[in-house]
């Protein structure tokens, strides 16, 4: 898991198909990012909430709404589609807020300590956790605004 993923900002019962689009869709607000998978965003909360040592991941596999009968935690199936399975994780609700409500300067602070974090493997190039965290915190604070959700759907491949 984690080739990529899709952040989106959608309503809870739309969460499925949202998934199941992977960046295809313009219906929702969304961000598309490489090499990115729950674990990363899971250490991006531990840093934001001040808690480690956990397996605060968890925290993210939560179901969301089925649209079809045979849907299973954690992922998403459709009888017409034959392609991969994708984990869709929601972000916990003080997790969108926290993210939300962060100024340009913590904001700053935050992305250079997900930057050097050992499970911030998949990039090293300067300022990439600054624009991932950006593109985050715009997201949560849209979601707020909205009263949605925000869900990240990554690419079983």
């Amino acid at each position: 898991m984690g080739k990529f993923c899709d952040f989106y900002v959608v309503p809870h019962l739309e969460a499925g198909p949202a998934a199941r689009s992977m960046g295809w869709s313009k219906q929702w607000p969304h961000y598309h990012i490489k090499r990115v998978d729950v674990f990363q965003v899971a250490a991006l909360y531990e840093l934001l909430r001040g808690v480690a040592g956990e397996s605060t991941w968890k925290l993210f596999e939560q179901r969301v709404e089925p649209d079809l009968a045979d849907e299973v935690v954690g992922e998403t199936a459709d009888d017409d589609y034959d392609g991969p399975l994708f984990l869709v994780a929601t972000f916990p609700t003080g997790f969108t807020e926290g993210l939300a409500g962060l100024s340009e300067a913590d904001r700053s602070t935050l992305a250079e300590r997900w930057q050097v974090h050992p499970e911030f493997f998949w990039s090293r190039k300067t300022g990439m956790a600054a624009k991932v965290v950006g593109e985050l915190c715009r997201l949560a604070a849209l979601a707020v605004q909205r009263q949605e959700i925000v869900i990240l759907a990554e690419s079983g491949e």
